[in-house]
């Protein structure tokens, strides 16, 4: 049974972070870690987290020594992860409780590196604003155009990664992501969707 590591960057988002909680527990795949880096939050975050790893030995909390970003935050998830696959997870974002069963099940019959899938985007009430469709293959050049990524979509192999000593660009503040997702992917050839909003 694959080990699932879930990795998010958290700063100042104790108002989210047991619906976040909630909804991993719900998950019908249960061999996963959740590596998450708090960024010195102000508020309770790592207190919340903390409080977390008492309930559950999968949540894995730490916390930055200084104030960093998202890029440094994620890089020291990376290097703490564990699990044979990097799912992305990001304080506000919720997953279908079938998200990493079915997405791990999909790779590994598809033999995929990277993989992501249809997402909504819905209010704090829980009420859907737009379903977003992305896809189906994307490959680094079709990246180049324009990134149709929500970052909590996405799953890829971690030997991918490790191989290839791909890190987040600590030198940026904003689009960090991108630049990694094209990175992986030149590796990967290309990456696959699974259509199903999760």
């Amino acid at each position: 049974m694959e080990k699932i590591s879930i990795i998010t960057p958290c700063f100042n988002t104790e108002e989210y972070l047991s619906e976040t909680f909630e909804c991993l527990k719900a998950q019908t795949y249960s061999n996963w870690e959740w590596v998450v880096f708090d960024d010195c939050s102000t508020d309770k975050s790592f207190e919340i987290l903390t409080q977390f790893s008492k309930l559950d030995s999968r949540v894995l909390p730490y916390q930055n020594t200084k104030n960093s970003g998202a890029a440094i935050t994620r890089n020291n998830c990376l290097d703490k992860a564990s699990g044979s696959y990097i799912a992305f997870l990001d304080c506000d974002d919720l997953w279908h409780k079938e998200k990493l069963k079915k997405q791990l099940a999909f790779m590994i019959k598809e033999n995929i590196e990277f993989n992501y899938h249809d997402y909504q985007t819905v209010s704090a009430t829980g009420d859907v604003l737009k379903e977003q469709i992305v896809p189906s293959i994307m490959t680094a050049k079709d990246l180049l155009k324009f990134n149709p990524f929500a970052t909590s979509s996405i799953m890829i192999k971690r030997d991918i990664i490790e191989e290839n000593q791909i890190r987040f660009k600590e030198h940026l503040r904003r689009r960090q992501d991108y630049l990694f997702w094209y990175d992986v992917i030149l590796r990967a050839n290309k990456a696959i969707s699974l259509s199903e909003i999760l």
